[in-house]
């Protein structure tokens, strides 16, 4: 069984642990795997039957680090760490952890709130009102549930490639409209595969936004100003609420995150200071 680990990860019997591990040999609270200094490392917690690494004994309290396929045994209990990948960020709810699919952490749903990590490495949380700076430990909510956010060190990175090895800027975005507007299908075009994305309520806004950002590139407009909408035309452009349009747009960037696309946060962009948003992309296709 595989198991997602994140910044901070206790094992051992109690069922308080973040990785519960229900055998008579390991202790209630008997190692911890942490991520520092750019890699996994396990510290026993001065278990009865000891840990150990690849056949080595670890010495309680002292941290030994741990890479992939490294081999791990709490008490007589086998485990092996699969990848090097630094953790994502993780919220920790009432009803338990939720883990960032594709570099995007999708909180709540009728007053949703994304936490991604800028080009510039700062965490960030977007929700209807504002977007703001965030840090290992805050708590913030979404649909009025309190969540603390588990968040490694912000460094500036290059963009990772998703489950898949698809990333936003290697889609093309293709819409199919129906003769009465009802229906709106998308499909996003990777150089090795087309993702099907169907038929979805949040793609009328997306589609609005692309025929912006479509018109104003076809006008000659500089493609650093192509595509921006007022928050406050909106409303009219669309016939949604503004609590609407930020909800399609929560659910529009969680659709490309579980569907293995990092960097999905980049799907909409927004300026805060003038409260314009428009469509992340100039790579459009209407069919």
């Amino acid at each position: 069984m595989a198991i997602r680990l994140k910044l901070r990860n206790v094992l051992g019997r109690n069922p308080a642990c973040d990785v519960r591990v229900e055998h008579p040999s390991v202790s209630r609270e008997h190692a911890v795997i942490h991520w520092a200094d750019g890699q996994w490392w396990l510290r026993d917690l001065g278990s009865r039957n000891g840990s150990r690494v690849d056949g080595r004994t670890v010495q309680p309290g002292q941290p030994i680090a741990i890479a992939r396929a490294t081999v791990l045994h709490l008490g007589s209990v086998r485990l092996t760490l699969t990848d090097n990948e630094a953790p994502g960020a993780v919220a920790r709810g009432p009803a338990g952890d939720v883990f960032a699919e594709g570099g995007l952490l999708c909180l709540g749903e009728e007053q949703p709130a994304s936490v991604f990590r800028s080009p510039t490495g700062r965490w960030l949380l977007e929700d209807a009102s504002a977007v703001r700076p965030v840090s290992n430990g805050d708590t913030v909510h979404a649909d009025g549930i309190p969540y603390e956010l588990m968040l490694p060190l912000a460094l500036a990175t290059t963009e990772q490639t998703g489950d898949r090895g698809w990333t936003f800027a290697d889609l093309e975005l293709r819409f199919k409209v129906s003769a009465d507007l009802e229906e709106i299908r998308l499909r996003a075009h990777s150089p090795t595969t087309i993702m099907d994305l169907g038929a979805r309520a949040h793609h009328h806004l997306l589609w609005v936004l692309a025929q912006q950002r479509s018109r104003d590139l076809a006008a000659g407009i500089a493609r650093s100003d192509q595509g921006w909408v007022h928050a406050h035309d909106l409303p009219r452009m669309t016939r949604m609420t503004v609590n609407t349009i930020y909800s399609h747009i929560f659910r529009a960037r969680r659709q490309l995150s579980e569907a293995g696309v990092a960097g999905a946060m980049n799907l909409i962009e927004r300026r805060a200071a003038t409260q314009q948003i428009r469509l992340g992309s100039d790579r459009i296709r209407f069919e």
